[in-house]
This record gives C-alpha cells, sequence and structure tokens, in this order.
C-alpha cells in the first residue's frame, strides 16, 4: 500500500509511534462457533508504526517520513 500525504512543515521536530495488538487470547468466541462447539480461531495481529517529520534547511526545506507495518500469524 501507498500513501500519499502532504503535511505542513514545521522547524521542529515531531513524531509517534504506536503499536496495536489483537491475541485470540483476549477475544471472545463467535455466537455460531460456541453453539456448534467449534473453538475459537487462533489469531495474532500486530501493526506497528512510526512517524516522523522536521526541517532540513529551516524555513524552506522539511521533510516527512511515515512507516507502518502489520504481521499476523
Amino acid at each position: 500500500m501507498v500513501r500519499m500525504i502532504t503535511p505542513s512543515g514545521t522547524n521542529r521536530y515531531r513524531g509517534s509511534a504506536w503499536w496495536a495488538n489483537r491475541d485470540s487470547a483476549l477475544s471472545a468466541n463467535s455466537f455460531f462457533n460456541n453453539k456448534s462447539g467449534v473453538p475459537k480461531p487462533e489469531l495474532k495481529r500486530n501493526q506497528p508504526g512510526v512517524r516522523l517529520g522536521g526541517p532540513i534547511n529551516k524555513d524552506k526545506i522539511f521533510f516527512f517520513a511515515y512507516y507502518e507495518g502489520f504481521r499476523q500469524r
């Protein structure tokens, strides 16, 4: 997936990082699986991400970098 974004520049470095985790150990089984006696399916999903922006040349040139990963077992 490719995303095109054009955030405005700033003379300060800014960024953030995140990590979303979804695990079958913390989720419930569906109604139909419970009724049929089927165990819940195994799910391990991780979505890490980071973004960073800042100046290259003050008031003129800025950079912005963004990464988002997706891993599912």
